[in-house]
């Protein structure tokens, strides 16, 4: 299960994001939309993010022939 843990400092009003259960870089999409337009301080990476993404299955034959 995917989950964001947003924490707030009320005395410094700081935020902290940590994107938890999403692979790779689909993680920092999800952080840059969370970030949006403020001031990213600190970037840390999870052993999450280094799991290669699965990718499709190539197309070897275009034309359909088998």
């Amino acid at each position: 299960m995917s989950k964001v843990i947003v924490k707030i400092n009320p005395e410094t009003h700081e935020v902290t994001y940590e994107v938890e259960g999403v692979m790779g870089t689909k993680c920092t999409d999800i952080t840059k939309a969370l970030v949006a337009d403020n001031e990213e301080v600190e970037t840390q990476y999870t052993e999450e993010y280094c799991v290669p993404e699965t990718l499709p299955d190539y197309i070897n034959n275009m034309e359909g022939d088998e």
